[in-house]
């Protein structure tokens, strides 16, 4: 939705929930009915299923406030424009976010073409407590993106539920106790929510790097899956020591979709059991001096998707300032040096030793899976490929 509409919207609903604030101050004590500030306030977390897309795998959150007396119902959502200088910017770790306010009609379009199922819970929030939840995500929404967006720390349910605390006044939000992989590190808990998505657990766990291994803050990991499981025992305390859960118990269902995206169809790890046959098979033919072209032509697909992988790696592991990818072990086997030295030196007569070290390289990534988090089976399994054809050239070139 364009900016301008987003401003559009919540310059109407600040008017409308401001009104009666302004006839208070000018209708004195004896006007009553005229100056009553509307009670009928409603917030809730509007929770989505997972969705097609890598950035939608895990589901999607906004707050939901509704007044029914003044007609209004609207959703505000952390989001970054799709816009393809942002998705640059991402990458380069200079992302910012805001929170966008979307008529509720409008903003669940895109669940219903996509039969995601979406449901509300509503929050135990009093009316004064939601109108600031209003005015403040008003606020936000009217200003220039300037939350930092990583999709790790800062999401849709992280910065969700760190709005929702920006209006508790002098209460606060005690958890009781957390799901199980909300405790352990950001790979544990990735790892946790894409068990049935090995592509999308795959990537992530590709990009993490060493910040894979942090606790980091409860906050952060409050991702759809685990949201409404976490603030079921959950409590607002207020200073007083009174306490109330976070949710009221209520809930309604926007939306019931037929579609399920929680499950992908060919996992990395059947895909590179099957490069790493070929790579067998073609380096047999190639001892056995048949099938020299298709040689040839497997190693330059290897090469080809390895140098293009390790220059994002490469560049996230040490030019990007995003979160993720630093001190990643995985630009042992993505990086594009191996390309580069094919190109200034395979006519050299030393370049026989570059497929010793190469190999040597991989086989020793490959033994860290004893070592660290980082390299698990999926990834031994992706250095496969490379380690038999660099033994194969090591053991086999003149």
């Amino acid at each position: 939705m364009r900016r301008s509409f987003r401003l559009f919207l919540s310059v109407l609903t600040v008017a409308v929930l401001g009104t009666a604030t302004a006839r208070a101050d000018e209708g004195g004590v004896g006007n009553e009915q005229a100056v009553a500030l509307p009670t009928d306030l409603h917030a809730g977390f509007l929770v989505a299923d997972p969705g097609p897309a890598f950035y939608s795998a895990y589901g999607h959150c906004a707050l939901r406030l509704t007044c029914p007396s003044h007609d209004l119902d609207y959703c505000f959502t952390f989001c970054m424009d799709a816009t393809p200088k942002n998705y640059i910017d991402f990458f380069r770790g200079k992302a910012y976010a805001q929170y966008a306010c979307v008529a509720t009609d409008t903003y669940m379009k895109e669940y219903v073409d996509e039969g995601r199922s979406v449901t509300v819970y509503d929050l135990n929030l009093d009316a004064e407590q939601v109108r600031t939840l209003w005015q403040l995500l008003d606020e936000e929404a009217m200003s220039r993106p300037h939350i930092y967006f990583d999709m790790l720390r800062n999401h849709c349910s992280s910065m969700s539920v760190r709005g929702m605390k920006r209006c508790l006044g002098s209460d606060k939000l005690v958890f009781d106790s957390l799901p199980e992989p909300l405790c352990g590190s950001y790979r544990d808990y990735l790892h946790s929510m894409s068990a049935e998505r090995p592509w999308v657990d795959f990537i992530w766990s590709t990009m993490l790097g060493a910040v894979g291994e942090e606790k980091g803050r409860t906050e952060d990991k409050l991702a759809p899956p685990y949201l409404v499981e976490a603030l079921q025992h959950a409590h607002f305390v207020s200073e007083e020591g009174a306490e109330r859960p976070v949710l009221t118990g209520q809930q309604e269902v926007l939306f019931t979709g037929q579609a399920d995206y929680t499950r992908d169809g060919f996992p990395p790890i059947v895909l590179f059991l099957i490069l790493s046959a070929v790579a067998l098979l073609v380096s047999i033919g190639e001892r056995l001096g048949k099938g020299k072209k298709v040689a040839w032509g497997f190693d330059a697909l290897l090469l080809t998707v390895q140098t293009l992988l390790g220059l994002v790696m490469v560049y996230l592991c040490f030019f990007s300032a995003l979160c993720v990818g630093h001190k990643a072990l995985i630009v042992l086997v993505l990086n594009p040096l191996p390309f580069v030295l094919w190109l200034v030196a395979r006519k050299k007569r030393w370049y026989k030793k570059v497929w010793v070290v190469y190999a040597v390289v991989l086989m020793a990534y490959v033994l860290l899976v004893f070592v660290t988090p980082q390299v698990d089976i999926p990834h031994v399994l992706m250095a496969l490929p490379l380690l038999i054809r660099c033994g194969a050239k090591a053991i086999y070139r003149r």
